[in-house]
């Protein structure tokens, strides 16, 4: 799913040098490349180890961090519409995913709400 908020964050990014972004010459979406050096970057000294929410994201990348474009995609929109409509329960949670995604099938979707949920992502 498209995120506005990650786009303004990566437009800034750019805009300061931190990052270049290069659209793929087959079409496939875009390149992000660490930027050219610099000495000013407030969070080169940064201490991660620190960070109250290095679990989470250390979990994250270890759940999400193999996936396919395609797969993240349906891992997101899972996550979204599990935030976004938390009153909702499992199933109808797999049924809209469903109906928003129907390119995926019913168990890839289950299979992947189950791996969210155990990794506490939803």
């Amino acid at each position: 799913p498209y995120s506005d908020e990650l786009d303004g964050v990566l437009s800034l990014a750019k805009s300061l040098g931190y990052i270049d972004i290069k659209p793929d010459p087959n079409g496939f979406g875009y390149h992000v490349t660490p930027g050219e050096e610099r000495e000013d970057i407030w969070f080169q000294k940064y201490d991660m180890s620190q960070d109250a929410n290095i679990e989470v994201i250390d979990g994250a990348i270890k759940t999400l961090g193999t996936l396919e474009t395609s797969d993240l995609e349906l891992y997101a929109t899972i996550h979204f519409i599990g935030r976004q409509e938390s009153k909702l329960s499992k199933n109808e949670t797999l049924r809209t995913v469903g109906r928003l995604k129907p390119k995926f099938g019913k168990e890839q979707i289950d299979t992947a709400y189950q791996t969210l949920q155990k990794a506490k992502l939803i």
